[in-house]
């Protein structure tokens, strides 16, 4: 069975909330290191396929 992935990247998913994907199968650990509005670092969790993922709320493109 394939698993349903977001495109890997950053996807707007409304006013306050982005999802975050990036395939990277063969490393133990993503995390995405946002600035805006405020600096935090995101851990994303890995899927069976290689595919690392999470949602954040309170991201702001620049």
């Amino acid at each position: 069975m394939m698993s349903q992935v977001k495109p890997p990247g950053a996807t707007c998913l409304g006013a306050d909330k982005t999802s975050f994907s990036v395939w990277a199968p063969f490393v133990n650990g993503v995390d995405a290191h946002v600035v805006l509005p405020e600096e935090r670092v995101l851990r994303l969790e890995k899927d069976a396929s290689g595919y690392f993922t999470a949602t954040a709320r309170r991201v702001t493109a620049r």
